[in-house]
């Protein structure tokens, strides 16, 4: 990763190149990427996963009801994973460590979250004892990503050619909700929900976390520190594209590019 990568808003020095594991090294793709980040093509090896639905294309599933909100926004993921039962329709995979479910307002063309199933509140709860599950939940990432792209799905909106769709796997380093979430979202961020600046920038680095880097931290130092004021300041960043490093003006001419261009991504990892 390169300096792009360097979250400001920690107290650590994030600069290290995360190399240690599968599938995040040895890397290439067609092309490649500028700045050194590569679209990973990784194992799901380990045990078996579980089957992953089908993927209900965003216009198609009904926007989130007023109990998604009700008792409160922050705490919705934690009322799902308490009820699983009452949210079967937003569940695409569960096994006895996590589930998958679709993100209630999702910010492209393919956005999900991996829940804990133990109640871990946030990045900065965790410590060296859940970096097997927070490496489990990166496992079970790339197997829904595979699963995606098993389905026949190349490229976005048409505009990458033959290369397969790339994903950003990764935290807020502040989130919105409360409880542990992995986003899986695809590099396209192709959505009507996608509304504001602070949309832009949440699921770009530096404030957003890649999963592998956090796995890192953890395994380092035993525990996230995130300084809430620095990093909640990076969202107020200039929009900056994530293929082109160029800065645009406002989120609709944002749009229109993110529909034309067809770099690679060059800033953050990719998935």
């Amino acid at each position: 990763m390169g300096s792009s990568n360097r979250c400001t808003g920690w107290k650590m020095s994030l600069q290290r190149v995360i190399d240690d594991e599968q599938p995040n090294k040895k890397q290439q793709t067609s092309g490649g990427a500028a700045g050194g980040n590569a679209e990973v093509k990784g194992s799901v090896g380990g045990e078996a996963l579980p089957a992953v639905a089908t993927y209900v294309e965003n216009s198609a599933r009904p926007p989130p009801t007023g109990s998604f909100v009700s008792g409160g926004f922050d705490m919705a993921l934690m009322r799902i994973l308490d009820e699983p039962q009452k949210h079967e329709k937003s569940i695409v995979m569960q096994d006895a460590k996590c589930l998958v479910i679709y993100d209630a307002y999702p910010k492209a063309r393919y956005h999900l979250l991996v829940l804990p199933k133990e109640k871990v509140m946030s990045i900065s709860d965790l410590r060296l004892h859940h970096l097997p599950l927070i490496q489990h939940m990166h496992r079970v990432a790339l197997h829904v990503i595979a699963a995606i792209r098993g389905a026949g799905v190349v490229g976005q909106q048409g505009v990458e050619g033959h290369r397969p769709l790339a994903f950003r796997i990764g935290y807020h380093c502040v989130p919105s909700l409360k409880l542990l979430h992995l986003h899986i979202v695809s590099a396209d961020f192709v959505s009507t929900c996608l509304k504001h600046k602070k949309h832009w920038n949440s699921f770009q680095p530096p404030f957003f976390l890649d999963s592998k880097l956090v796995e890192q931290t953890i395994s380092d130092t035993g525990k996230v520190e995130v300084d809430k004021h620095k990093s909640e300041a990076l969202l107020k960043a200039p929009l900056t594209s994530h293929r082109t490093s160029e800065t645009i003006k406002n989120i609709p001419r944002l749009k229109e590019h993110l529909i034309k261009c067809s770099a690679p991504v060059s800033s953050g990892v990719v998935y």
